[in-house]
């Protein structure tokens, strides 16, 4: 059903492009495929870097050890070796380990149904025996209350849309119980693990059934009894009932596909597994040692007392712990999904690879991403690309992304910083494509025009990455970074306080030094982006010659 209908997205997307070939760029092309630099230069860019995160392991290390009697509650003894403390201020990730231990059995249980049933159970029952399978699982991983309700909840939002052939009830009401599901929706308290499991069942069945329902208001000729019992299939197909977001439509597709398209190799699973393995050790390994989520969710009066370097590193790594540690809460379910044949969202971005952060919100959770774009930016912009249409879509979606991680202030700084990074882009583009800058653009040789780039990518990093320091660390955390490291640090550099002293280096000092780190970090940002083009550029290519 869903898989023959057209996606308003591709008209959308059609619209774009129409609109974009009306005015071509002549240097467009110039300015998504950097200038080739000397062999030299890279390898320097791409040393400093390296370099600097090896430093900053070794800097935060350091910081770790020696203010770790600040924030002890936090340290409890290794359970892997004796005499070694272990972070455990990472409630998330406790409780995502601690549920591995009844998600990883159940797990297997469903590969095994819903790859290998269909040799043991006639087709025409197949699908409900996955779907009882698929309700029990959940019952027993969160409970009889939480999957009874959504079992009545989602279909009684269903009926509603179907009813008055529009979405924006059921928007109305998912967006207020998203708001509120600690309030009004029903918690039973076994364990802390089945409370985390509950809380995001339900957050992500607002999302399904919003994405269910704008399916059925775009397709008014479908029947919601006819669509029912793959609407419950959605609702329930483990590795997409939580974690992972996909469009209905997708899932749709999915499905229908996965019994026509050629299976991932063996050997690709098991390097996907692998890495999963790898990674979930070298978390474990990490916190035994290195303490930088400690002391970002401790009082702010932890971090102010570090040295400006030392602060620079522990925000960094915190912001490499997040990465990693969403590659294996994204990637166990991803997963699951690719031995079922499915096509699950990618794999969150390395935040060291990342230098506009409009990249981050795309490549970071892509399904939320594929989520906000298709059913709240493009509606919104509708068939109009003015710049205030454009600005209220972006309010909006960000209003979303608020309403689903909390409306706490930390995460108010971290969306408004990240939505004014998102309009500097924006203004950026604008000013780039004008013809007056363009002019004098292409009289600059294509090796400056990428260095000159380089420079006017710190303002985008800048904003990106304190903004995520508001979204990982405690009340006041993200403030003193930014005072210390960015505005006590311009302050130097205006007043030409940079010099390293008995004291150590004055934030002046720190701060060039940063920017000059941020600089090679960005030629190495252009290095890998042209990389990844041209990988994808061969991959399509030996497609089109394996389709002749």
């Amino acid at each position: 059903m869903g898989a023959e209908q057209t996606p308003p997205t591709i008209l959308g997307q059609a619209k774009i492009n129409k609109h974009v070939e009306k005015k071509p760029c002549e240097i467009k092309k110039d300015y998504y495929i950097p200038a080739v630099l000397p062999k030299w230069e890279i390898a320097i860019y791409f040393l400093v870097w390296s370099g600097h995160t090896l430093a900053s392991f070794i800097i935060a290390d350091n910081a770790s050890q020696i203010y770790k009697n600040r924030f002890y509650h936090f340290l409890t003894n290794s359970s892997y070796v004796n005499d070694q403390l272990y972070d455990t201020s990472d409630t998330e990730w406790i409780l995502f380990k601690e549920g591995m231990r009844d998600f990883l059995p159940s797990m297997i249980g469903h590969f095994l149904l819903f790859n290998f049933g269909h040799q043991f159970i006639p087709k025409v029952l197949m699908r409900w025996v996955q779907i009882g399978y698929w309700i029990c699982m959940h019952v027993y991983l969160t409970n009889l209350t939480s999957v009874c309700f959504i079992l009545v909840a989602a279909p009684c939002a269903a009926l509603i849309t179907s009813v008055f052939r529009h979405a924006l009830p059921v928007w109305v009401l998912a967006v207020g119980f998203v708001l509120k599901a600690n309030d009004i929706a029903p918690y039973v308290h076994y364990s802390t693990v089945i409370y985390y499991r509950q809380f995001n069942l339900y957050l992500y069945t607002a999302v399904q059934v919003i994405n269910f329902c704008s399916y059925l208001a775009k397709n008014r000729h479908i029947r919601l009894v006819d669509a029912l019992p793959r609407f419950i299939e959605y609702l329930f197909y483990p590795p997409y009932s939580v974690t992972l977001i996909v469009l209905y439509e997708d899932f749709d597709r999915q499905m229908t596909e996965r019994e026509f398209r050629k299976r991932e190799p063996i050997g690709q699973l098991a390097i996907r597994l692998i890495r999963l393995v790898f990674w979930f050790f070298f978390v474990e390994a990490f916190l035994h040692r290195i303490f930088v989520n400690a002391i970002f969710v401790s009082p702010s009066s932890v971090i102010s007392q570090m040295g400006t370097y030392s602060i620079s590193a522990v925000a960094f790594l915190a912001g490499q712990y997040f990465h990693v540690k969403y590659v294996l809460i994204f990637g166990l379910p991803a997963f699951f999904a690719h031995l079922d044949n499915m096509t699950p969202p990618g794999p969150p971005i390395c935040i060291s690879r990342v230098s506009k952060y409009a990249q981050m919100w795309r490549y970071f959770d892509r399904g939320l991403y594929e989520f906000l774009k298709i059913q709240v930016y493009l509606p919104l912009i509708g068939q109009k690309f003015s710049p205030w249409r454009k600005l209220g879509a972006m309010v909006v979606a960000f209003g979303f992304v608020l309403a689903w991680h909390g409306t706490s202030s930390k995460y108010l700084w971290w969306v408004l910083i990240s939505a004014t990074e998102i309009v500097v882009e924006r203004v950026g583009a604008a000013i780039y494509s004008r013809q007056v800058f363009q002019d004098v653009f292409l009289a600059i040789s294509p090796r400056i025009r990428r260095r000159l780039i380089a420079c006017a990518l710190w303002t985008t990093t800048i904003l990106g990455i304190f903004s995520i320091f508001f979204f990982l660390g405690g009340p006041g955390v993200g403030a003193v970074i930014i005072k210390r490291v960015l505005f006590d640090g311009l302050t130097g550099i205006f007043t030409g306080d940079i010099k390293w002293t008995a004291n150590g280096p004055t934030a002046g000092f720190v701060l060039t030094h940063l920017l000059i780190v941020g600089y090679c970090f960005s030629h190495v940002c252009m290095s890998l982006e042209q990389a990844d083009r041209d990988k994808k550029k061969k991959d399509l290519l030996m497609i089109e010659k394996k389709d002749e």
